[in-house]
C-alpha cells in the first residue's frame, strides 16, 4: 500500500467521510467542503457537502443557493433537539454562516481539518454576545499533516481558479503563503483540472509528495 493509502486507512471514519464529500463537491465544480455530524459514540448521524452550484440535493438539504454550505446541509436534516454531546467534523473551518448554524443547532463541538484565515476572529463571538456564549460550539483544529494541507488546498485552488483576486487569497497569503504557492502550481499547470477527473484515492497518490513536503512556515 502507498504512503497515501496508509495515511488514508489510518484516518478515523468521520474524517474519511468529510474528505470524500469534499472531493465529490470538487469534482462537481463546487467549493470542496464536506461535513458530517457524529453522536456521542462516534456514529455518523448526518452528512452534507457544498451544493451552491448544483440543482439537486438530498431531502431536507439545500442546492443552487449561496446558503448551500456543507455544514448547513449536514445540520439541516437534524430535527430540533439538544446536540451538545454531538460533534461535527468538517474539512474546512466553519465560516460565519456555518458558525451561526452550529450555534442554533446546539451542537457541542466542531473539528475542522484545515483553518480558513478568511474568517479569523470568529472565536471571539462569545466574548461579545451572551446568547452566543451560552450555545457556543467548541472549535477544535486544524488537524495537521498532509490531510490538513489537502483540505485547505482544494478550496483555495478552486477560489484561485475562479477569481485570482479574491479576498480569501489575500488572507491565505498573509497566514499561509506556502499554501497559496501550492494552489497556484495546481492551477497554472492544469493539474487541478486533471484531479477533478480522478477518484480521491488516485488524487491522493498524485498529490502526496506535494502534500507531505509542504512548508507550513
Amino acid at each position: 500500500m502507498s504512503n497515501a493509502g496508509l495515511c488514508w486507512s489510518a484516518l478515523p471514519e468521520p474524517w474519511r467521510r468529510c474528505l470524500l464529500l469534499a472531493w465529490a463537491s470538487f469534482q462537481s465544480g463546487d467549493m470542496p467542503v464536506g461535513a458530517v455530524v457524529v453522536d456521542r459514540v462516534g456514529t455518523v448521524v448526518s452528512s452534507g457537502r457544498t451544493r451552491q452550484l448544483g440543482h439537486v440535493a438530498p431531502a431536507g438539504q439545500l442546492a443552487g443557493t449561496r446558503l448551500a454550505h456543507a455544514e448547513v446541509n449536514a445540520l439541516a436534516v437534524l430535527p430540533p433537539a439538544d446536540y451538545s454531546d454531538h460533534t461535527m467534523y468538517t474539512s474546512l473551518e466553519p465560516c460565519l454562516l456555518c458558525t451561526a448554524a452550529l450555534t442554533h443547532s446546539h451542537v457541542g463541538s466542531v473539528r475542522f481539518a484545515a483553518a480558513d484565515p478568511l474568517w479569523g476572529g470568529l472565536h471571539r463571538l462569545p466574548e461579545i454576545n451572551d446568547h452566543v456564549a451560552l450555545r457556543w460550539t467548541t472549535r477544535i483544529g486544524p488537524l495537521g499533516g498532509p490531510v490538513e494541507t489537502l483540505a485547505g488546498l482544494l478550496p483555495l485552488a478552486t477560489i484561485m481558479e475562479r477569481n485570482p483576486d479574491h479576498r480569501a487569497i489575500v488572507s491565505f497569503q498573509r497566514d499561509a503563503a506556502w499554501l497559496v504557492d501550492l494552489a497556484r502550481q495546481l492551477v497554472c499547470t492544469g493539474l487541478l483540472g486533471d484531479l477533478r477527473q480522478m477518484p480521491l484515492a488516485d488524487g491522493l497518490d498524485r498529490l502526496w509528495d506535494r502534500l507531505s513536503n509542504a512548508q507550513t512556515v
